[in-house]
């Protein structure tokens, strides 16, 4: 994996834009570009229903990562940051309070793309 690692992303904050003027392009889409070495060209056909929903929850993004036939595993924290994958950040606020729908509560997330490089 480490030449995977080594790559560097394969599209930049233009084409990231445009894509995201084309069809809504976002940090789903955009973590899966990075950790697999793709293009937003690349990525969309395996979408799915983003492009409708304009959102990548975990349900959507499990169905895109089996389409494209990679090979993952589902960890749940406090595990730390992955040194390789994808991670799902949950800003906390008012939305997070308890009683507070799922749904409402996805609203306030992003998903990162890492490939740390290097130490331990």
């Amino acid at each position: 994996m480490p030449d995977v690692i080594a790559r560097p992303v394969r599209f930049d904050q233009i084409d990231a834009q445009d894509a995201a003027d084309d069809w809504r392009f976002n940090c789903g889409p955009a973590a899966v570009c990075a950790i697999l070495h793709l293009t937003p060209a690349e990525i969309r056909p395996h979408l799915r229903e983003f492009e409708e929903k304009g959102y990548t929850n975990p349900t959507l993004m499990f169905a895109i990562l089996d389409g494209l036939g990679v090979r993952f595993e589902r960890l749940r924290p406090p595990i730390g940051f992955p040194r390789y994958g994808l991670a799902r950040i949950q800003w906390e606020g008012p939305w997070t309070a308890r009683g507070v729908p799922q749904r409402v509560r996805y609203r306030k997330t992003h998903w990162v793309g890492s490939r740390l490089m290097g130490g331990a």
